[in-house]
């Protein structure tokens, strides 16, 4: 079954048929939306689902922060 496709996903997927063929485009088309690599609404909604942000700095958490890797004393 077939998910309905959004605007977005829409033009996507009309640009990639019109560039590669409409065999070729479709099926390249799909097989990035199942790595969920296509702009819809229901990837963005899965990515912001944990609340996090990916990397960032850790706060304090006893190392020297010195590039000499000595600690304070």
């Amino acid at each position: 079954m077939v998910m309905p496709l959004n605007k977005s996903e829409r033009k996507m997927k009309k640009n990639m048929e019109e560039t590669y063929g409409k065999r070729r485009g479709e099926a390249m088309f799909y097989s990035l939306e199942a790595q969920g690599k296509t702009s819809s609404d229901k990837n963005k909604e899965k990515s912001s689902k944990s609340g996090y942000a990916k990397g960032g700095l850790v706060a304090n958490c006893g190392a020297s922060m010195k590039p000499n890797g000595k600690a304070k004393k």
